[in-house]
């Protein structure tokens, strides 16, 4: 199942530990649940091994389940990361 995600609220923590977990073959997610409070916020929630845990809140998710016969996993996803110029 794919989620993607919209109006993340990333801050320099957060993005650090995407960084860190991304880039450590080691890490594997052992738990990721979503949840909805009474304002319509969702929250993810990443457990990861061997360090890490990560909440990304957001206000909008598109779900979508492929199933493929053949096992292949679709590597479409990703997060860009949009730093602000610098102010000279």
């Amino acid at each position: 199942m794919a989620l993607t995600c919209s109006w993340a609220l990333l801050g320099d923590r957060r993005i650090r530990t995407l960084r860190d977990v991304a880039r450590d073959r080691e890490t594997e997610i052992l738990e990721s649940e979503v949840d909805c409070d009474d304002e319509g916020v969702f929250s993810h929630r990443l457990l990861f091994w061997p360090r890490d845990e990560l909440t990304i809140d957001f206000t909008g998710l598109s779900p979508e389940i492929a199933d493929r016969e053949d096992g292949r996993v679709s590597l479409g996803g990703f997060f860009v990361e949009i730093l602000p110029e610098d102010e000279d």
